[in-house]
């Protein structure tokens, strides 16, 4: 992902994060973006959405999944999702584990991602722990 590129997944997440949930963009730009495998889903050149993966062998952390709101309810997610799950496979992973946003909790449940454990907050949202086994996976 060239500069241009990662500029651009960060002020969608940002647009979407800090600017529709109030999360605080010291808490957004975690340091972690520099060793993550970003995905992303463009509409031309723009992009609309996007995730990204981090390597916690055997399992990975999906996260920082955002999707510019015009383009909610088109498929994009499930598109975002499908992609990581194949690059986690590729890679060797045995699951796919993030923290769901309670309000979204159902949409990775119809991708196959179980919760487990309690709710928490995090940046002031609930959440809750949620896993995905990886087939595939050696």
């Amino acid at each position: 992902m060239d500069d241009g590129e990662l500029a651009s997944v960060l002020a969608l997440r940002e647009a979407v994060f800090c600017g529709e949930q109030g999360v605080p963009i010291d808490l957004e730009r975690d340091g972690q973006d520099a060793g993550a495998l970003h995905v992303v889903a463009a509409r031309g050149r723009e992009i609309v959405g996007t995730c990204r993966l981090l390597d916690d062998n055997p399992e990975w952390r999906l996260g920082r999944m955002a999707v510019r709101r015009d383009q909610r309810g088109h498929g994009v997610g499930a598109l975002l999702l499908a992609e990581a799950h194949r690059l986690a496979a590729d890679a060797g992973a045995h699951a796919v584990q993030l923290a769901a946003q309670i309000p979204v909790r159902s949409f990775y449940e119809r991708y196959g991602y179980v919760a487990w454990g309690e709710e928490f907050m995090e940046a002031g949202i609930p959440h809750v722990m949620m896993t995905r086994t990886i087939e595939g996976a050696d």
